[in-house]
């Protein structure tokens, strides 16, 4: 037992900094993971959009969301394997965190506020 606490100390990091890095990871997948689903959506339903204004806004706020996951994840990749840090606090993952989830939250709102299918 004491042989993993020294091996959890021994670069400085806890257990519990390993534990929320990997979840702050995981959520920047799923999050990735529904924002390709929903630009696959759009596109299969532009014909329900009101306007192809519309529909590139939205295609923009997914395709930037898309981005920012991807760049999320590899910046994370290397801060663990390379800085051996283990910092979910840092300013430019927060700083993207934030930007992915709200061009993702706004990519939804105007999915949900113009998408309009005909009843049959």
């Amino acid at each position: 037992m004491s042989e993993t606490k020294q091996s959890d100390t021994a670069d400085g990091c806890s257990s519990y900094d390993r534990d929320a890095v990997h979840l702050f990871f995981d959520v920047t997948k799923h999050i990735t993971t529904l924002t390709v689903g929903c630009l696959g959506f759009t596109v299969y339903s532009a014909h329900a959009l009101p306007s192809m204004l519309v529909f590139w806004v939205v295609i923009f706020l997914f395709g930037i969301s898309t981005i920012l996951g991807l760049l999320l994840l590899l910046r994370g990749a290397g801060m663990m394997a390379v800085d051996k840090k283990y910092d979910v606090y840092e300013r430019d993952l927060r700083i993207s965190s934030i930007l992915q989830i709200t061009f993702f939250g706004s990519g939804i709102f105007l999915l949900c506020l113009f998408c309009r299918f005909p009843m049959p």
